[in-house]
């Protein structure tokens, strides 16, 4: 199942294109909301085939979910947006692909302390390689964009893009805590924490950004849900 991990970060790195196209066309928080409502109704919807029992969640499981949404979700993809909207596709890929090197050792740390997983020697193989990695590229100080320069690395959008890695790596070891422990469903962990975390971004919008009202009103909605179904 080795596998599966390139090519969920092959995927996953596809939305970051897709994502600079959605972010032309309406404001990040609020098309965060969208997408994230929409999956996780989309969800919702597969699981309700199955029956209303597949759906159901306890209060504690609720609590959960929603601590999950606000880091895997809210956090990290209102971070990625925002960072969209004033950086280039490829700057903002980079300062998320930075997570190997800014959080890899808090993900040994809260894997460790949350999970019991134990760092063996090829582990950390692994981690001195992805850090010195990346080691020549932040040395790298000239480009036609100069996406790594240090006043680049220090701008208040690629410090969002780093701190939405670090809410995404909090996430992960959440989503294993909720397998692990709680023995959910992983789509319901899915579909539940993009529903809370798509309402609190489509609230956040509504009190910061334009307001979903007069969103709808302007959107051209043509190309926007069209890059909107694709990037879900």
């Amino acid at each position: 199942m080795i596998w599966l991990i390139p090519l969920l970060h092959g995927l996953g790195h596809l939305t970051f294109p897709i994502g600079k196209q959605l972010v032309a066309y309406a404001d990040p928080i609020f098309t965060v909301g969208v997408r994230m409502l929409l999956a996780g109704l989309l969800l919702l919807g597969g699981l309700l085939l199955k029956g209303f029992q597949s759906i159901k969640i306890s209060s504690t499981e609720a609590i959960s979910l929603f601590i999950l949404s606000l880091f895997s979700i809210y956090f990290n993809n209102l971070c990625e947006y925002l960072s969209l909207k004033y950086l280039s596709t490829a700057k903002t890929c980079f300062f998320y692909s930075m997570s190997p090197c800014v959080c890899v050792l808090i993900s040994c740390l809260l894997s460790f302390i949350f999970l019991k997983e134990k760092m063996t020697i090829i582990k950390w193989l692994g981690v001195g390689v992805a850090i010195v990695g990346f080691l020549p590229v932040l040395m790298i100080q000239n480009g036609q964009e100069a996406p790594f320069k240090i006043d680049a690395l220090f701008s208040w959008p690629s410090i969002a893009a780093v701190a939405g890695s670090f809410c995404g790596v909090y996430g992960w070891i959440l989503m294993r805590l909720l397998l692990k422990d709680q023995h959910m469903c992983l789509v319901k962990i899915n579909a539940y924490s993009m529903l809370f975390g798509g309402l609190l971004a489509l609230i956040t919008s509504f009190f910061i950004e334009q307001g979903p009202l007069q969103q709808w009103a302007n959107l051209e909605c043509k190309p926007y849900f069209g890059w909107m179904i694709l990037i879900i």
